[in-house]
């Protein structure tokens, strides 16, 4: 049985707070002004004037990939308004100058989210070598 979007940020919070990550804004809605899209997990980098530097890291959770409704249609994220919906939700993010990372309930489990957000993060400054190996 597929995993709830909600079962699976909370597991995907809780490898952030077990690898000693920074913690991120939850369900933020103020990172593309004048929208009301929503990031599930978001972090704000430090600016370095005169850099062309992301804004931050926008991960978004895409839970429900497989479900469908008793009649064979999709629902949670597998539904086709949902997929434009998250679509439009990255293409504006990244315009906006956000990286942003989808990422699946399986990607989560195996551990690769949670590695290419501490690979970012140390990236563009937010956390220092000190962070160990995650992989």
């Amino acid at each position: 049985m597929a995993k709830k979007k909600g079962d699976l940020e909370q597991q995907l919070a809780q490898q952030i707070a077990d690898a000693g990550l920074p913690e991120p804004e939850r369900h933020c809605r103020t990172f593309i002004p004048d929208r009301r899209l929503e990031a599930d997990f978001l972090w704000r980098f430090p600016y370095q004037a005169g850099e062309p530097w992301p804004h931050g890291l926008v991960v978004e959770v895409q839970g429900g990939l497989w479900m469908q409704t008793k009649t064979g249609r999709g629902k949670g994220h597998a539904h086709p308004k949902r997929i434009e919906d998250d679509c439009e939700k990255a293409i504006l993010a990244q315009r906006a100058g956000w990286l942003f990372f989808p990422v699946t309930g399986k990607q989560i489990a195996k551990g690769l989210a949670i590695c290419w957000i501490a690979d970012a993060l140390f990236e563009y400054g937010l956390i220092g070598e000190e962070r160990g190996e995650l992989a």
